[in-house]
């Protein structure tokens, strides 16, 4: 009699991966984990829970299976840790003098503790590093837990169930005209949708990675869906289709419209283009790795753009408004007042960087009367990253995240089970980098876990256990 053969992927008792996926769940809940106290949290839960699935595989080894793509992981991370390895040197006193920013010659006291070093401000670094350490460990997480099938479709749940949840909780603030978030008083967006966050487009980049998920959920419901009623088909498969359907059926059906009202209800304009993309970059991976003909492509735009014109319908209104020329004008003025003096920070001293999480002090050095407005971020990530790190830096860093992209795209081209994990992942990781160019999404600690555990899932189940 032949014994069953053990997955031998991720271990049954692996509990660090249901206090993951918990963790995810309840990271948007405080302002989006966007203040010191929730950040250092997140980073210490991270750490814990990452010290378990170490542990967890200590005692019960468990190799991964097939051909996974070490090359790539493995210079994506060796990328990563140069990066780490650069902030610490940032901070340290025993650089040289000429890398150190010209503020610390104005440090005369020889008593003083503060010896000069790259950053101008070395106190910011704990919490910064922490959330970057934090990232990595719910990249790590993701991509062990999720080799699991079973264990990847669950988080899968977790993420996209949380993401509608706090869907809900917004349209009902904003249905009552309830302004508050949490138990806290509006200061900000106080007409628009925004959640649990206070930005309303860190929400719309939060909810957008929750509505790509819920068409993964969709896809993964309907893949192999067969209409019962052949005779009632030949008539009317629309018909044959809407007899058969659940209530469950229909509520995956309603998850990803609901997510969408929510995201055109923030006003977020960026916000809206970006998932639009990611929404375009979803189908054409899946029709690529299914081989679609042009008739389901057509079907399938048509699809698409229903959907969308459903949701204009319920906040196209507030959406219009917020595109109005003038609108559009005076933000693009402001924008690009700030873009252009953040360049020439960059460029004043692109190859060391004023030091990680420095930004809204280094700005002060460069703001000026012509911006009315105070910009405690850039409003670009990698703008803002190649301010703090240095273009050398930041470079690395980006490299490091596009060879894990790249491991989606090689799953979308050969997997054809558990496809729509690296499409999920192409399709976000599209989403919240076209987003990251005109605001801050990556500076909050609940979207940047997200994306990297969705990211996590998407290389984990990027090839198969049988090559």
């Amino acid at each position: 009699m032949k014994q069953a053969i053990p997955n031998r992927n991720l271990p049954d008792s692996a509990h660090w991966f249901i206090g993951f996926a918990a963790m995810l769940a309840l990271l948007p809940l405080p302002f989006g984990s966007n203040r010191p106290w929730a950040s250092d949290l997140f980073a210490i839960i991270s750490a814990i829970l990452l010290l378990g699935m170490v542990w967890q595989q200590y005692r019960n080894p468990a190799a991964l299976s097939g051909k996974p793509p070490v090359k790539r992981v493995a210079a994506s991370a060796i990328m990563f840790a140069l990066v780490v390895l650069w902030s610490i040197i940032q901070i340290v006193p025993w650089t040289p003098t000429s890398w150190h920013h010209p503020l610390w010659s104005a440090v005369n006291d020889p008593a003083s503790p503060y010896k000069g070093s790259i950053s101008i401000d070395p106190g910011t670094f704990l919490e910064s590093i922490l959330r970057m350490l934090g990232y990595a460990a719910c990249f790590l997480m993701a991509f062990w837990g999720g080799r699991n099938e079973d264990k990847a479709k669950l988080l899968l749940k977790v993420l996209v169930y949380s993401s509608l949840a706090y869907a809900i909780y917004g349209l009902f603030m904003q249905a009552f005209d309830i302004e508050y978030v949490l138990w806290f008083k509006k200061w900000a967006y106080k007409d628009v949708v925004t959640s649990t966050f206070i930005n309303k487009n860190s929400y719309a980049t939060y909810a957008g990675m929750g509505l790509l998920g819920s068409l993964a959920l969709l896809w993964q419901r309907f893949k192999r869906f067969e209409l019962k009623d052949k005779k009632l088909a030949k008539k009317s498969k629309l018909a044959a289709l809407l007899q058969q359907l659940s209530a469950m059926d229909v509520f995956y059906f309603i998850l990803p419209l609901i997510l969408l009202g929510s995201i055109v209800l923030t006003g977020s304009r960026a916000g809206l283009f970006s998932i639009a993309i990611g929404c375009f970059i979803f189908l054409a991976a899946l029709a690529i790795n299914r081989k679609w003909k042009t008739r389901i492509w057509i079907i399938a735009g048509i699809s698409g753009a229903i959907f969308l014109l459903i949701s204009l319908h319920i906040g196209g209104d507030m959406l219009i408004s917020r595109s109005a020329t003038q609108q559009i004008s005076n933000d693009a003025t402001t924008r690009g007042t700030a873009y252009a003096l953040v360049t020439q920070q960059v460029m004043d001293n692109p190859v060391f960087g004023y030091g990680l999480g420095t930004f809204n002090n280094a700005f002060r050095l460069y703001r000026d009367r012509s911006l009315d407005l105070w910009f405690q971020h850039a409003h670009n990530d990698y703008l803002e990253a190649a301010i703090e790190l240095g273009l050398p830096a930041t470079i690395l860093l980006i490299t490091s995240i596009l060879l894990l992209i790249g491991c989606c795209i090689e799953g979308i081209l050969k997997r054809k089970k558990s496809e729509i994990f690296p499409i999920l992942g192409l399709s976000v990781s599209t989403a919240v980098g076209i987003h990251s160019i005109f605001d801050f999404g990556m500076q909050i600690p609940a979207i940047a876990a997200t994306y990297f555990a969705i990211l996590g899932l998407g290389v984990a189940q990027s090839w198969s256990v049988r090559e």
